[in-house]
């Protein structure tokens, strides 16, 4: 992994939540573990989200050094893949990672379109998804799925009214 190219980047708040969440969501079970465990990472290094999957890239590997290359005291191995921002390219590396490389945790795509495509695949196989960047408000809404942990606002969220017309929604439950 490359080292990070602006220590100001936008993206690593966010990247170290996402690790520090892995870390906690791993904690007890990883414990109980001796294998390391296994992240698989979207990481869209080419395509049209290249400049923030470089970001994203970055903060990981920034993340992971400053832990120790430890999530919850547990060794990390990392299964990367360039999804391109491609949902059909995602959709067979996500199968991959889950079939061949037995993922335990999956972060990443930075695309909504991307997320939408591989969520279904990472929810049926109960694997826990920590998106540090796409926030599709399915996730959040109709396709709500316990295994989706999400550190972004949501996509939609600029469309929304003002919260003084939204009042009976926060009584609603939402994911």
């Amino acid at each position: 992994m490359s080292h990070l190219s602006s220590p100001k980047s936008p993206a690593l708040p966010r990247t170290l939540l996402s690790l520090l969440l892995c870390g906690a969501a791993l904690g007890s079970a990883a414990s109980a573990m001796a294998a390391p465990v296994k992240v698989g990472l979207a990481l869209d290094i080419s395509g049209p989200f290249a400049a923030l999957g470089a970001e994203a890239r970055d903060g990981f590997a920034l993340g992971i050094k400053q832990l120790n290359g430890k999530l919850g005291g547990q060794d990390v191995e990392f299964v990367q893949a360039d999804m391109a921002g491609s949902p059909d390219q995602a959709k067979q590396l996500v199968d991959r990672m889950i079939q061949r490389d037995k993922i335990d945790i999956f972060s990443g795509p930075i695309g909504s379109n991307v997320a939408l495509a591989v969520g279904p695949t990472l929810f049926n196989a109960k694997v826990p998804y920590l998106s540090a960047n796409a926030g599709p408000s399915q996730f959040a809404g109709a396709q709500c799925n316990a295994y989706f942990f999400g550190t972004a606002t949501r996509t939609t969220s600029s469309t929304r009214p003002p919260a003084s017309s939204r009042k009976t929604a926060r009584s609603r439950r939402s994911c």
